[in-house]
């Protein structure tokens, strides 16, 4: 039917009274889970329906303010009694006032879990609950159900133990939506208490005691015992054992079995100098004697590339047992290239024969 809408007199006489009857029917349980205050502000957007009344609309956004009244009745729920005024729409010209009573829950869904001001740490809810929808307007409009679902999500901030900041977005049903900001009050919160010192006791002095003297002991005299003579046993010397030198054998003449040098050169092998060391210490062991030293090679008789080669490998013999402190004096180098081999033939065999250093004891 169409009608004038209540004036806002008469809505906001009841709102009162059921804010002060749900606050007198809380449980004693309740009262002392300490009740929170809230006033907030912030902005609206409402969508009265037209139909097909013929109206425009042409202004939906207003002013929102906000009052809540709110107890917690776990450490997840809070039940949270509100009352909203949305503001103003214009209608053709004529405008039209919201205005809201909501009943409903809070579910804490990420955060700490002290509600509203009691610890600090950014909270996140959404929430729940029934709302009852009033205008106020001369404009005819036909009534309709005024009970809608009431939605919402926010952020709570705790500043102190009784105060905190709350940023929500709510929903009345589609007929409206807000925007606020609010400032939470909690009375019965405890303050925050200062850490008592503790004294750490003093002892009682205590009086001196003088300590009682220590008795002297008493020393007797002993008779002092005479020196005993011990006989000492004969010592025998042990004759040092004599140690006599290594015998180092004298030089013979032949071939110096193990020097060899690297392929097609006169560079002397590790194994070649280790046999010219033990040569170079037999003849520093008989300085009387001198050696000739001769290298051979395999070949054709009569080149003269391998007698080249064998010179240069008798020279670097001789320079050798020199750097060891031999004098040069008492050797000899002469080289017979391939003229005066051991065995005939090309063979791997006659080959190793063939290539050689002999020296000859003088």
């Amino acid at each position: 039917m169409n009608l004038k809408m209540k004036t806002r007199s008469r809505i906001f006489t009841p709102v009162i009274a059921l804010m002060l009857a749900f606050v007198t029917s809380m449980p004693a349980v309740a009262i002392e889970r300490n009740p929170y205050f809230g006033l907030g502000a912030g902005v609206s957007k409402l969508s009265p329906d037209v139909g097909d009344s013929g109206l425009t609309l042409d202004e939906d956004s207003s002013t929102a303010v906000s009052l809540t009244l709110g107890i917690p009745m776990s450490h997840r729920f809070n039940a949270e009694l509100g009352y909203s005024q949305l503001g103003t729409a214009e209608l053709s010209g004529e405008d039209i006032e919201y205005s809201a009573f909501s009943l409903g829950a809070v579910a804490y869904v990420f955060g700490n879990e002290a509600r509203v001001s009691n610890q600090p740490g950014l909270r996140a809810y959404v929430r729940l609950g029934l709302n009852i929808m009033d205008n106020e307007t001369d404009i005819r409009l036909q009534e309709a159900d005024n009970t809608a679902i009431w939605l919402g999500a926010g952020l709570e901030w705790p500043l102190s133990t009784r105060f905190g900041i709350r940023g929500e977005l709510a929903s009345f049903d589609g007929d409206a939506q807000a925007l606020t900001l609010a400032l939470l009050f909690q009375p019965g919160a405890r303050q925050s208490r200062a850490p008592t010192s503790v004294s750490t006791p003093v002892a009682a002095p205590t009086a001196e005691v003088e300590p009682l003297p220590t008795p002297e002991p008493t020393i007797e005299s002993q008779p002092e015992p005479e020196p005993e003579i011990v006989a000492l046993p004969e010592i025998v010397p042990v004759p040092e054992p004599t140690v006599e030198p290594a015998v180092v054998p004298a030089p013979e003449s032949g071939v110096l079995a193990g020097v060899e040098f690297e392929t097609g050169t006169a560079i002397l092998t590790s194994i070649g100098q280790g046999v010219l060391a033990r040569l170079a210490e037999s003849m520093q062991a008989y300085p009387g004697v001198s050696i000739e030293i001769g290298a051979h090679t395999d070949g054709a008789k009569g080149d003269a590339n391998k007698l080249a080669l064998t010179r240069s490998r008798a020279i670097a013999v001789a320079r050798y047992l020199v750097s060891t402190g031999v004098p040069v004096q008492r050797m000899k180098a002469r080289s017979f290239g391939a003229n005066v081999p051991r065995a005939e033939g090309d063979s791997a065999g006659a080959r190793r024969l063939n290539n050689r250093v002999e020296i000859t004891v003088q």
